[in-house]
């Protein structure tokens, strides 16, 4: 894509995802289960990036039994990411 927004560093996101347009929709139907996982990268002025890096990863939780996919789709596709502090802005 190249829409982009400005953020700033240490500030927390709410990513929202779905299988469908109608955000009504759970995130990820069925037995898909899995991590969640974001990345960003420092771009240039025309919008190409420059090295993406790994910024959240939640994987399986033996403790609870559940996958990041079952957390995401209990708040209905929102998983909120903290931007790194220690990255330039």
């Amino acid at each position: 894509s190249t829409d982009m927004c400005n953020i700033k560093a240490g500030s927390t996101i709410t990513l929202e995802f779905h299988e469908e347009e109608d955000r009504g929709s759970r995130a990820i139907e069925g037995k898909h289960y899995g991590p969640c996982i974001a990345y960003l990268s420092k771009i240039e002025a025309d919008g190409s990036p420059i090295g993406f890096f790994k910024i959240f990863e939640q994987g399986y939780d033996s403790s609870s039994k559940k996958w990041c996919i079952d957390d995401l789709n209990a708040n209905d596709g929102q998983l909120e990411v903290t931007i790194p502090a220690d990255i330039e802005d």
